[in-house]
Formats: structure tokens, sequence, C-alpha cells
């Protein structure tokens, strides 16, 4: 049995070690905790499961942090920082559906009280679950409207990217990946013209959109070879000698 000088003694050491990002000593810490989660004052009882999650997580222990989740969701049904653990520790698990079904949740209740970059980060997990499932149309509306929430981040256009490409639509694609170029600059803008030219390329057959995304590609890096390269061989193709 666990008696309080003990018990504290296990949580000093925890928190310590989870302030210090030492995850797997952290998690040692908590584990005993965890057994007896009822030895703690119940406002405490939440917090010292959602750490113990948090270092499983961390420290590679999924499939430990999603038994934890289980108890963690009994103690604390209506706490947002439980259902969201638990989703994270499903995707995490590989459970697509699950961990879609617990996002939702997560946003259905609590999306009101989630900052910007919480709700955006929330939505983008909520398709990916999807993806993660083979749900690829249910994936999309969460995907956009990440994009919306975040659209500095390039996580939920590249997801949304896969989706297109799973569905072949490639205008899609180069729809988005043309979005991105209003926030990128230098050596990302540069590959991203570079990856637009070549889809137009090999998978639309455009060349001569293709030879404009390879040309802006290269005043961007004008010494870049390999773009070079593919544009001369674009133009060779073509016999648009003069170009050459």
């Amino acid at each position: 049995d666990l008696d309080p000088t003990n018990v504290n003694g296990l949580l000093v050491s925890g928190d310590l070690a989870f302030e210090a990002a030492r995850f797997l000593e952290a998690a040692k810490s908590y584990a005993s905790i965890a057994n007896r989660v009822d030895v703690l004052a119940k406002e405490e009882q939440p917090k010292l499961l959602m750490r113990y999650v948090d270092s499983l997580s961390k420290s590679g222990s999924a499939e430990k942090a999603a038994g934890v989740v289980e108890k963690l969701l009994a103690l604390a049904p209506d706490d947002p920082g439980a259902v969201s653990r638990a989703a994270r520790v499903s995707f995490d698990a590989g459970k697509g559906k699950e961990a879609a079904r617990l996002f939702q949740d997560l946003l259905k209740r609590f999306g009101e009280t989630l900052t910007i970059n919480e709700r955006g980060d929330a939505m983008l997990k909520l398709g990916e679950s999807w993806m993660k499932a083979g749900e690829y149309e249910e994936a999309i509306l969460p995907l956009t409207e990440a994009a919306d929430l975040a659209p500095d981040s390039p996580a939920p256009i590249n997801a949304l990217c896969k989706v297109y490409e799973a569905k072949k639509d490639w205008e899609e694609v180069v729809r988005l990946k043309t979005r991105r170029l209003d926030v990128v600059v230098g050596d990302e803008r540069s590959g991203l013209l570079l990856e637009i030219g070549d889809i137009l390329a090999n998978q639309m057959n455009d060349r001569t959109r293709a030879a404009k995304s390879y040309v802006a590609a290269l005043d961007e890096r004008p010494d870049d070879r390999k773009t070079l390269t593919k544009l001369m061989q674009l133009y060779s193709e073509e016999k648009d000698w003069a170009k050459l």
C-alpha cells in the first residue's frame, strides 16, 4: 500500500521529471500512484492521470497510455483535457474511427472554449483520423476548416493534398499547393513551384502550365540545376527549340 509520504515523494519526483521532459522517468514515478489513484484528493486525480498519459505517449508507450485513458475518461468524462488525450492516444495507436469519434466529441462539446490554435489542431487531427480509417470524403471538411484556421501551417494543406491525390483529382492538388505559395518564401517556395510543375507535367500533361511553374521556380533559385534540367527537358519534348 502507498502511504501519504510515499505518494507525495512520487508526485514530486514525477512532476520534476515531467517538467524537465524526462518522460520515461516521470512515467515510472506516476505509475505506482495511477494504480491507486484513489489515494489522491478527487480534484488531483485527473491531473495525475493526464500527466501519466502524456508521459507514456511521449516516451513511446502508446499501448500503456491506451489503458490509462479509459480510467481517465471514466474519472473525468466532461473534462476537455481528458477527451483530447483519449483522442490523441487512439490516433497514435492507429485507431482512426475511434480517434475521429473522440475528436468529434471534443469539438462538439468543447469547441467554443478552445483557442483558435486548439480548434485548428483538433480539426486537423479529426481529418487525419478519418484518413487513417480510409474515410477520405469525411476528412475533407475538417481539413479544410483546419487550413482556414491555420493558414500559415503546411499540415492541413498537405493532408488535403493526400486526400485529393488518392482521388486522383490533380487539379485540386495544384489549387491547394498554389494556395500555399502566398505564405512561403525562399527554398520552400521554389520547392513548391517545382512540385506543382511536376504534377502539371506528369499527371495532367499540361506542359504549358508546367513550364510556367518551372520558370517561376527558376526565378526563385536561378542557379538550381534540377529545375533548369526539368525545364529544358520539357522544352525539348515540345520541340520548342527557341526557348532552350
